[in-house]
């Protein structure tokens, strides 16, 4: 057993090496899930653009619920740091409620394709699809930009072939070393993501 002095040194030591740890853990988000925006649309066609994204966490993590104001269900593009080039590779494998199969593949994309937002044909306002994005080691600058998602959405009865509901799972990479400091949301043939849409960003570590 130490004498009480040293006893009592080596307890301080600790605790002070705890408390620079903890302090460290609250900077970088405490090891957890941090919440950095949430973006819910109050009317349509507002775009959803997450800027000057922290620099201090590990990964990002996207968790969505979205639907399209038009009459058919649209695909959700997303793209980073306003990069519009030919630089996205992407995948989605969709498997509907009949049993059906496709394949939604791009190489040499403008964006990735990241699922679809549900249409609230005919007339169902409250039908939303959900979804969320992975996008890993975001700040390296060594190393293109991979990423895996998930989403399901409702066609109910939309110009989908067939009618019903689909789930889609996938991934992509941007062929861009820069760090990941903005991504924006969009919707193919100019279509807008209705009111209710909601988007949130998370850091992780």
């Amino acid at each position: 057993m130490l004498p009480a002095n040293e006893e009592m040194a080596a307890r301080i030591l600790n605790l002070d090496r705890r408390v620079k740890r903890l302090e460290t853990l609250e900077d970088a988000g405490g090891g957890d899930w941090v919440l950095i925006e949430t973006i819910e649309l109050s009317d349509s066609n507002i775009a959803i653009e997450f800027t000057d994204i922290p620099q201090i966490y590990q990964h990002l993590w996207i968790i969505y619920s979205a639907g399209t104001t038009g009459a058919g269900v649209q695909h959700i593009r997303m793209n980073f740091n306003n990069d519009v080039g030919n630089k996205y590779n992407h995948i989605g494998n969709v498997f509907s409620n009949t049993g059906a199969r496709t394949t939604d593949a791009v190489e040499a994309d403008v964006d990735f394709h990241v699922g679809k937002a549900s249409s609230e044909f005919p007339g169902r306002g409250n039908n939303y699809a959900a979804g969320h994005i992975t996008i890993p080691d975001y700040m390296t600058d060594d190393k293109f930009r991979p990423i895996v998602f998930a989403n399901y959405y409702d066609a109910l009865g939309a110009f989908e072939v067939p009618d019903g509901w689909a789930f889609v799972s996938g991934g992509g990479i941007w062929e861009d070393q820069d760090p990941v400091t903005e991504i924006d949301f969009t919707l193919e043939n100019a279509a807008s993501f209705r009111e209710g849409t909601v988007f949130s960003l998370y850091g992780v570590n």
